[in-house]
């Protein structure tokens, strides 16, 4: 067996030796571990640099903003009245469909939102389908023309939108 071989077959045992020897203390007692210390104390103190707490922690200000937006999720009621996938051409006629009804029903609010592939045209919040089978039926009655196109969807929003 030549010296390489020889060394290469011992030198695990001496990187233990020497990974043993760092973990003592001068007075060669072994320091406990991180998972000792968390067993046995029930106090543990994290200290984390200024600028490494500012990449974990969002600043004051952004955080007291994302407190006024959070708000829980909820399922709501809402009347579909235009929904299609013609790219601009869809778009334009959920923006006339959109006018139209919201001279018609002002006190409803409507959104006209892209939820790809689809431009879709939703009228209303209402907490139950009751109120939204209702607000379709009256829909259906103002604009005759829409009525094969107009049904009641439930959908997940935020309470405060």
């Amino acid at each position: 067996m030549n010296l390489r071989t020889q060394l290469w077959a011992v030198l695990p045992s001496m990187l233990c030796v020497a990974l043993q020897s760092g973990a003592q203390t001068p007075d060669n007692s072994v320091q406990p571990s991180i998972v000792d210390h968390i067993e046995q104390s029930g106090f543990h103190e994290l200290v984390i640099p200024d600028d490494v707490r500012l990449l974990l922690l969002p600043s004051a200000n952004a955080s007291q903003q994302s407190n006024d937006r959070r708000s829980t999720m909820r399922t709501y009621w809402r009347v579909q009245v235009f929904s299609d996938s013609k790219g601009e051409k869809s778009h334009q006629e959920g923006q006339q469909k959109r006018s139209a009804v919201a001279r018609r029903f002002p006190e409803y609010p409507i959104e006209l939102k892209w939820d790809s592939p689809y431009w879709q045209l939703r009228v209303g919040k209402f907490v139950n389908r009751e109120e939204a089978e209702s607000a379709a039926e009256k829909i259906k009655k103002a604009f005759p023309s829409y009525s094969r196109e107009v049904h009641v969807v439930r959908q997940r929003m935020r309470e405060g939108d």
